[in-house]
């Protein structure tokens, strides 16, 4: 997808505001840092190229519904991109841990919510050395992972002990491991995600979480028509 004029012109924008440079807004004005809002930069800011890498960032509404949800205080986002998921709790939840992959969601992510734990990586990391320990286990895991591909999960096939592949399976996994016994996974995923599962994976989910609901999302998502769920799950108690 190649980016539109204002979509590129938006990007610049933030791009200036996360650095604090000056920026032109025409050739009449002169160059100043840009003021920009929360929901403003959520609004505007575009994946380059979202096609391959699955960046298709929360809607307000999906993230709203998501939220009203939350009733942990340490809570993981695994596939954060700019932080659109954790804007609606993020001033009432006192310790949240974001992980992107791409560098520049993180970076606007990193300014739009610097009270979160940000890390630039993959969020499979946790289980390597002493990721675990480091980390500890978290109370709820709320994520809008990508779907349906491979790009940049390296790291997630190496430390994967479920035996999946896709992105959505590989992320899965890596919040029922991640999760207290009895915490809560909130995902937005495909519509027909548990009716897909591979049957390895599948076994290995069924032995440790529990679907307790799920139920069609109507927020619309830039540049897909992908049709969503929110699925409540719950880890098994140990």
């Amino acid at each position: 997808m190649k980016l539109t004029k204002m979509q590129t012109k938006n990007n610049e924008r933030i791009d200036a505001w996360v650095k604090g440079t000056a920026f032109q807004e025409n050739a009449r004005s002169k160059p100043s840092v840009p003021v920009l809002t929360t929901e403003e930069v959520l609004r505007d800011y575009t994946p380059q190229i979202p096609e391959s890498t699955a960046q298709y960032f929360t809607p307000l509404e999906a993230a709203q519904e998501v939220a009203g949800y939350m009733t942990e205080s340490v809570v993981l986002d695994p596939c954060a991109g700019i932080g659109s998921l954790i804007y609606p709790f993020y001033d009432c939840t006192p310790t949240i841990y974001a992980w992107e992959m791409e560098p520049r969601a993180y970076e606007v992510g990193r300014k739009l919510f610097p009270n979160a734990r940000w890390t630039l990586g993959n969020a499979f990391e946790i289980f390597s050395n002493d990721g675990v320990e480091k980390f500890k286990l978290f109370g709820c895991v709320v994520m809008n992972p990508p779907f349906n591909i491979q790009w940049g999960l390296s790291s997630a096939e190496k430390w994967t002990i479920s035996g999946a592949k896709k992105s959505e399976h590989l992320f899965m996994e890596l919040a029922i491991r991640a999760v207290i016994p009895g915490g809560m996974i909130l995902a937005i995923l495909p519509s027909l995600f548990m009716n897909t599962l591979p049957a390895k994976f599948s076994t290995w989910f069924y032995q440790r979480a529990v679907v307790d609901a799920s139920w069609p999302l109507n927020a619309k998502f830039k540049f897909t028509g992908a049709n969503t769920n929110l699925y409540y799950i719950r880890r098994k108690e140990e």
